[in-house]
């Protein structure tokens, strides 16, 4: 079964968040073409494959009633040929189950590996986040999985901008 990790409940589960090496990041080749679709259509499957790898779980706290906590993860389409970044919402408000986003963002599998494709993926996640939903900056990554905190923080601060 996929792993979701529960929502983050005491500060001491989530990972140190303060020090941390500045890693590079992959760059995007410049004739990379991702694809936004729905579950279920040009071979993405309809669910989040049970192989498909954790990446990380990121939450926004503006108040205490209004957040969002996200899961991501990464697994291949049906036909092997694309990778395709999932995310799934806890939803608090009604059922206390995690729910499968929307919309899933994928690329051309080629040669490229698993780590580099989560990276890629999820930075062009984020970017089409600030620019379409106007979403910030994520508040804390509350579990770590492929992806550590120092990645995180690196494809963070180059989808929003920040300093070094």
């Amino acid at each position: 079964m996929t792993i979701q990790p529960y929502p983050v409940m005491h500060p001491i589960q989530i990972p140190q968040q303060r020090l941390y090496a500045v890693s590079e990041l992959t760059t995007k080749p410049d004739d990379l073409e991702f694809l936004e679709g729905e579950p279920g259509i040009d071979g993405i499957p309809k669910k989040i494959p049970r192989r498909a790898s954790f990446l990380l779980q990121v939450e926004w706290a503006w108040s205490p009633a209004h957040n969002m906590i996200l899961n991501y993860h990464l697994s291949l389409s049906s036909k092997q040929d694309r990778w395709v970044l999932w995310n799934s919402w806890f939803d608090d408000g009604n059922s206390w189950r995690w729910r499968l986003g929307e919309t899933v963002l994928s690329m051309p599998r080629d040669n490229v590996p698993r780590t580099d494709a989560a990276t890629l993926l999820l930075h062009e996640a984020w970017k089409i986040d600030r620019d379409v939903h106007e979403l910030d900056r994520y508040h804390w990554l509350a579990v770590e999985g492929l992806l550590d905190v120092a990645q995180a923080q690196r494809i963070a601060r180059e989808v929003w901008h920040e300093d070094e």
